[in-house]
């Protein structure tokens, strides 16, 4: 303690010790243990609740237009600036711009003509079910992202292909994707970067 700070101890009836120090009041209990054995329950229910039921992902209100004509330049900028604001993307804006990024332009007019369509070039999993308007991870975009660079990865990717938690390892490797995990989500900015810099690992300028 500063011995500099004014400070009184005492001790309550309840056991407690309070502490006064320049104005403010702080409450210690005289054994911390006897609270953690008393919620060790709750922690312990709470625990067996999220094992049964999963990680439940975080649903994008307000997504932006992305089924618009595939000539619409208007739209497509429209697209750019108003995921700059989006604190997070989802898989349907995100698997949107990565078609706009390897192809120029996204002729798909719904988000299950977007998933067939990169299906067929094996670009996700023929397993992928997520809905459009969940957050989308990093993994998935990883995935997409390093069969648009023609990334090959290291042995590990070569042999088992670009699975997202491997795609996502790459693409941190070569600075495309900040450290981060393949279950993190991404705002608006954070693709837009990621996008910037996967344009510059094109031209050779990453």
């Amino acid at each position: 303690m500063d011995s500099h700070m004014n400070t009184d101890k005492h001790t309550c009836e309840s056991g407690e010790v309070a502490i006064w120090r320049s104005g403010e009041h702080f409450a210690f209990a005289k054994s911390p243990l006897r609270h953690i054995a008393t919620f060790t329950p709750l922690f312990i229910c709470c625990f067996i609740v999220l094992s049964l039921t999963g990680c439940q992902r975080t649903i994008v209100e307000d997504e932006l237009a992305v089924n618009y004509a595939a000539d619409d330049v208007d739209a497509e900028l429209n697209f750019w600036h108003g995921l700059a604001d989006k604190p997070i993307t989802s898989n349907d804006e995100a698997l949107h711009g990565l078609i706009l990024l390897a192809e120029g332009k996204d002729a798909a007019q719904s988000y299950d003509q977007r998933i067939q369509w990169l299906k067929q070039r094996n670009w996700i999993e023929g397993s992928f079910d997520r809905p459009a308007h969940e957050a989308v991870t990093r993994g998935t975009v990883a995935r997409v992202m390093c069969h648009i660079l023609g990334i090959d990865g290291g042995l590990t990717m070569r042999v088992l292909g670009a699975h997202p938690r491997y795609a996502t390892r790459e693409l941190v490797y070569l600075n495309i994707l900040p450290p981060s995990s393949e279950q993190q989500g991404m705002s608006g900015i954070q693709f837009m970067g990621m996008v910037s810099r996967a344009e510059a690992y094109k031209e050779g300028e990453l």
